[in-house]
């Protein structure tokens, strides 16, 4: 199997492409672009393919003498060998692509689910502690019996709430 530059150089800017999805993202909406472009060359070679078959059967068919048949069917020959060297240019070109989109897709995966984690981590932990504390207040008031149930709850779940949606709006 060939060497991918196309990847070798994705994989060079992992750390930045970790750090920044929308690089990630950037550059796996250009591989894609790629991708589509080498696939529309692809079918283009085939309908060229298919374009010189319907010659050579033509060309069985027609009549003409040995040396014109032999002339024309050298001419087909070296358009078939051109055509097939771009094909396969062109196959070994998709598997690079494909190579690199796999890569960039993983990478652009890893970076949102990090990015999620760094902003939504700390507002779920903030929560929790928050949600603990309330918790412990909740019960030494409640056995002091000084607030009652409902006002005491009802205060400590609106703080707690607005404590949450106002830490996560900072972050975002």
């Amino acid at each position: 199997m060939a060497e991918n530059p196309l990847l070798d150089e994705v994989v060079a800017m992992y750390f930045h492409l970790v750090d920044n999805p929308d690089d990630a993202r950037a550059l796996l909406d250009d591989a894609h672009f790629n991708a589509a472009e080498n696939d529309h060359e692809i079918a283009m070679v085939g309908i060229q393919l298919r374009h010189i078959q319907h010659q050579t059967n033509e060309l069985m068919t027609q009549p003409m003498t040995d040396a014109e048949r032999e002339a024309q069917r050298v001419q087909l020959e070296e358009d078939y060998r051109g055509i097939k060297v771009d094909a396969d240019f062109l196959l070994e070109n998709r598997r690079r692509l494909r190579q690199v989109v796999k890569m960039l897709v993983f990478i652009w995966t890893y970076a949102i689910i990090r990015r999620a984690l760094r902003r939504f981590l700390p507002a779920v932990a903030l929560t929790f502690v928050a949600g603990t504390a309330a918790l412990v207040v909740y019960v030494e008031l409640r056995r002091g019996g000084t607030v009652p149930a409902f006002e005491a709850l009802g205060r400590i779940f609106t703080w707690l709430t607005s404590f949450f949606l106002l830490g996560y709006r900072v972050r975002l």
